[in-house]
């Protein structure tokens, strides 16, 4: 029997209980795919056939205030027989079911809305008859549940879900969440698409705190997010945004902020609070020319595709330049090779030379990652042009000077001319927490691309932010809401006292704990790309916004806390991977437990 006449046939077999209070209560009897999580196997598991999911992809589209997702799985029974399974979807509450379909995606099936305290109910039910607390991740959320449905033996078959919520803005934020297990495994790859119609005036200042995307803007203004399934960590998705306010005109032109809590295990009297502060701008509100310094590993781990990559996207770079600006390429392994003596101007004679001494280069040798540097920070600058850096590599430093304190102070005491440093670490094996420094400390950015990503594509969307910061020198204090100053309301602020150059589309994140529940101001100044200085204020009130949905705050703060503590173990001349080593040496022990 073909598969289409064995899905008719259990299709008519279990058409007159599919939709029946009878097999609604048979807990036990099927299989429950629970996208954001797994399959939950049949309690009877010695009798049905287990079905899986091969993967899930996620679209979602914001229009204002409105926000439709489409969940689309790939599901498979490699078994003999035909498997019932039922589809069980934790969602926030207060969304609308559009539609659910099955199969070829022409046969729509039925999929009903629970509340969450109902939903609880389930979930319950489903742990005590499995012994399997999966589900209770999600109490608080509501469910959409579908019929049975069968799935037949050696097939797959495709299943959709579409909901729509309306969003509500809280300090005129907008917070987008789609519920996923905070698991470390799981048995589907999932890939995400968001896409925020430009609106009127547009969202300002996007926010993913819980993965990293890569962002495009369409012609017509809509901004596209995307993840790979490589980069889909565990954990809920959230993205948030700020409504636009009022015309363009109108805007302020300083940054804009929002600010997220969660409350401790104190009782609510303290909490973890976050804020970010940035500025969208759009990609034609550029006027300061660059001097651009390309700093490429050509070690010979780079051998093969790798480098090819890199050689082409440094092509492109350098075509990308506006007339006017400069560049030079910098290539190092053991030893260090310059195309010029220092930056040229870009035009056809250059570019065209540039391209030809780019397709000599061959990978081979190790990797002198301070050489490398001090040739980039040591060339001579323009005056009234913008230095920056983009320096690559895909490894460790392995040859001459490789004290990663060495190097970090280079980026820093060693950087006269001010050049900001964009760092690149391609593939696992680089030193994420020196890279990570070398770019703070300069006022750049740090990006990582993973292996299998596109390393062109990746290498253009840095290229991007090489017009420098909208806003720098930001320094900020805590208040009391009257303009006192009141430091003692904030303890283990992540940064203390200065934000980071913010970039357009890359807002500034910070981090702390509060002590009490009274309201209290982050009050902060910095210079726009004109050298005028701008202020800002963020009101942080714990009784309004703190919440246990933002648990994820006191996870980013960790995060960042335990960055701040690698950069004083490198600080105290402490090596990343020499862990062992750190935790029997009396003066950094301290750090590495508190780690």
């Amino acid at each position: 029997m073909n598969i289409t006449w064995c899905l008719i046939a259990v299709w008519a077999g279990i058409a007159g209980l599919a939709h029946s209070q009878e097999i609604r209560d048979e807990l036990g009897a099927r299989n429950i795919i629970l996208p954001q999580r797994r399959v939950i196997l049949p309690a009877d598991r010695t009798v049905r056939q287990p079905v899986t999911m091969e993967k899930v992809n996620a679209r979602i589209l914001v229009n204002g205030r409105s926000a439709v997702t489409t969940l689309e799985l790939d599901v498979r029974n490699n078994g003999s027989s035909p498997a019932e399974a039922e589809l069980l979807l934790p969602v926030p509450e207060g969304v609308v079911v559009k539609g659910f379909y099955y199969g070829d995606g022409k046969a729509e099936w039925k999929a009903s809305l629970m509340p969450a305290d109902e939903a609880r109910r389930l979930y319950d039910r489903i742990v005590a008859r499995r012994k399997d607390p999966a589900l209770l991740e999600f109490a608080g959320f509501g469910a959409i549940r579908s019929s049975v449905f069968p799935v037949p033996p050696r097939s797959s078959v495709k299943l959709g879900i579409v909901y729509e919520q309306l969003l509500t803005p809280v300090e005129g934020r907008l917070d987008y969440v789609l519920p996923r297990t905070e698991a470390l495994s799981g048995d589907a790859p999932w890939t995400v698409r968001v896409e925020l119609a430009s609106g009127k005036d547009g969202p300002g200042n996007i926010f993913t705190p819980s993965h990293q995307m890569e962002r495009h803007q369409l012609e017509n203004g809509t901004v596209v997010l995307t993840l790979a399934e490589e980069r889909m960590n565990p954990g809920p998705f959230r993205l948030s945004w700020l409504e636009a306010r009022g015309k363009k005109g109108e805007a302020s032109s300083g940054p804009e902020a929002s600010v997220y809590a969660s409350p401790d295990a104190s009782g609510g009297k303290n909490g973890y609070f976050l804020a970010m502060v940035g500025k969208d701008v759009r990609p034609g509100e550029h006027s300061i020319l660059r001097e651009v310094t390309l700093v490429l590993d050509r070690s010979g781990s780079m051998r093969g595709n790798k480098l090819a990559s890199v050689k082409e996207a440094a092509k492109q770079i350098v075509s990308g330049l506006n007339p006017g600006e400069r560049f030079n390429i910098i290539t190092y392994n053991e030893g260090v090779n310059l195309f010029e003596a220092a930056p040229v101007e870009k035009n056809g004679a250059s570019e065209k030379a540039a391209h030809a001494w780019l397709d000599a280069v061959v990978a081979r040798g190790g990797t002198n990652m301070h050489e490398a540097l001090a040739a980039a920070l040591s060339q001579p600058s323009h005056e009234g042009m913008l230095p920056v850096v983009l320096f690559l590599t895909d490894g460790l430093p392995t040859i001459g000077r490789t004290s990663e304190k060495s190097i970090a102070a280079l980026a820093g005491e060693g950087n006269r001319a001010e050049r900001r440093i964009f760092t690149i670490g391609v593939g696992e094996d680089v030193n994420a927490p020196l890279l990570r420094r070398m770019a703070e400390i300069s006022g750049g950015l740090p990006c990582y691309i993973l292996s299998g990503e596109n390393l062109e594509v990746k290498l253009s969307q840095v290229f991007r932010q090489l017009y420098g910061p909208v806003f720098r020198k930001v320094r900020y204090t805590v208040c009391s809401p009257d303009g006192r100053e009141q430091p003692g309301r904030v303890q283990d602020a992540i940064p203390s006292g200065v934000l980071p150059d913010i970039y357009s589309g890359n807002p500034a994140v910070l981090a702390g704990r509060y002590i009490g529940t009274e309201p209290f101001l982050i009050k902060g100044t910095c210079l726009d790309r004109d050298n005028r200085e701008q202020a800002f204020a963020i009101t942080v009130d714990p009784q309004r916004i703190a919440s246990m949905k933002d648990d994820f705050v006191a996870r980013l703060w960790a995060a960042r806390k335990i960055g701040s503590l690698e950069t004083a173990l490198m600080d105290m001349g402490g090596s990343s991977p020499g862990t062992e080593a750190l935790r029997s040496n009396s003066k950094t022990a301290e750090l590495v437990e508190e780690i």
